[in-house]
């Protein structure tokens, strides 16, 4: 399946008011009881589209509150989507800075403990890619799989703090 068809929406001049416009149905696909709708909506060339097009709205996952998915809406209200759509962008666009190209790749590794969560269920990544590239990037890797989906952070907060903790605290 595919897993980036919403990033077209996202680069695009009207992307951030396209989601703005349509914050409570996003809402219910961002953070889907279900995560496999992803695939459909969000993975699928034009199916994010599609979705903001119509008047679909799916379940939303029980692990985000109503007061956390209203504190999210009211902070993303004042600022938009514009800033967090500039990541992709700028990762579309611009690729990776002159500077950071010419340097040797003895000096692009990652020196300190670092932490990759691979989520199970986000049908958004493709885990085991990431996880290859970072084996010849990061020296001192960890890499825990989660049985969860895209926000590993809210859906597993705990486990995820317990992680964050552990690696915070090896030493180099």
């Amino acid at each position: 399946y595919s897993t980036s068809g919403y990033v077209k929406v996202f680069i695009s001049p009207e992307g951030a008011s396209l989601v703005e416009n349509n914050d409570r149905r996003v809402d219910s696909l961002f953070y889907a009881q279900d995560p496999k709708v992803w695939i459909e909506h969000f993975g699928e060339p034009g199916g994010f589209i599609k979705f903001l097009e119509s008047d679909i709205e799916v379940p939303v996952a029980d692990w985000i509150s109503p007061v956390e998915l209203e504190m999210h809406n009211r902070i993303l209200k004042t600022g938009g989507y514009t800033g967090p759509f500039n990541w992709y962008k700028a990762a579309v666009f611009c690729g990776p800075a002159k500077e950071d190209q010419e340097l040797a790749v003895e000096e692009k590794k990652i020196k300190v403990p670092t932490l990759f969560i691979a989520t199970l269920k986000d049908y958004a990544v493709i885990p085991d890619m990431h996880i290859r590239n970072l084996q010849g990037l990061a020296e001192n890797l960890r890499v825990e799989k989660l049985d969860v989906g895209h926000w590993a952070m809210l859906e597993a907060r705990e486990r995820v703090e317990e992680l964050l903790e552990e690696v915070g605290n090896t030493q180099i």
